[in-house]
């Protein structure tokens, strides 16, 4: 049977510290969703300034967003 010495012990118990208080706090998962997209007109062609309207029909919360010079746009942060 092998015995533990008391350096093998302590080194143990620092081991398991140092890895219990490396674990960072873990941020809870972003309950926020976003709408994002490119518009093009009917034949394809990108289309840039235009006003994207999006809106929350069950608290009637409109959020706006405009396409940019490559038809691109982003609306963040959206509720549930």
């Amino acid at each position: 049977m092998r015995t533990v010495n008391k350096l093998q012990l302590s080194l143990l118990g620092l081991t398991l510290l140092l890895a219990v208080s490396s674990v960072g706090t873990s941020r809870g998962q972003e309950f926020r969703g976003s709408i994002s997209g490119r518009v093009l007109d009917a034949t394809g062609a990108l289309v840039p300034g235009v006003t994207i309207v999006v809106t929350n029909e069950e608290t009637n919360v409109s959020i706006q967003a405009v396409s940019n010079d490559e038809g691109n746009y982003t609306v963040p942060y959206l509720l549930p």
